[in-house]
């Protein structure tokens, strides 16, 4: 992309160039070289129909809960609003951080857990390196040299609440662990 002071308007038209607005401070030196008409013209502002513009668009898009939770079929969905309230539960200022790919869970800035929707079964990342979890019954797997979309090096894959205490023990050690 070109920064460029003043666009004449042919220019814009013409070459379909992204106008950018900025602000010159006062003081830098910088606002001798722009008259104020001059910056009217380079705050000016359009839009372009074109595959980048609509890129960008695209990455702008803003992820809900719900469009998670439509993923997956009903027992799933009841699955996970039984682990949800069990998490919310387990502190005062846990929030909710819905992504693209999966739900985070945060409790003082830092992500402690992540739930990727699938059809029959959730995968919850629990936010721990390699080595830190404690897991008696081996369900967990070590993905930490494996590409997987949640934060963290361990995936537990649920598909039934006969799991959920379980998992919720280790869920509890990565919220110990990233509240300090």
């Amino acid at each position: 992309m070109r920064l460029q002071t003043v666009f004449e308007g042919y220019q814009m038209t013409v070459r379909n160039e992204l106008a950018v607005k900025f602000f010159v401070p006062r003081g830098s030196g910088w606002e001798s070289l722009l008259s104020e008409s001059r910056r009217r013209d380079v705050i000016k502002n359009f839009s372009r129909k074109d595959e980048a513009a609509e890129k960008v668009t695209r990455e702008l898009e803003v992820f809900t809960e719900q469009d998670h939770v439509q993923k997956s079929e009903f027992d799933t969905r009841e699955l996970y609003e039984n682990l949800k309230e069990r998490i919310i539960n387990l502190a005062d200022n846990i929030t909710l951080n819905p992504r693209k790919h999966f739900v985070g869970f945060k409790i003082d800035g830092n992500t402690f857990c992540d739930v990727v929707f699938q059809s029959k079964t959730l995968k919850i990342f629990v936010n721990l390196k390699s080595g830190e979890l404690d897991d008696a019954k081996g369900i967990s797997r070590d993905v930490s040299n494996v590409g997987h979309w949640g934060n963290g090096s361990y995936e537990i894959k649920i598909s039934d609440s006969e799991e959920l205490e379980y998992v919720m023990s280790l869920i509890k050690q990565s919220l110990r662990k990233n509240r300090d």
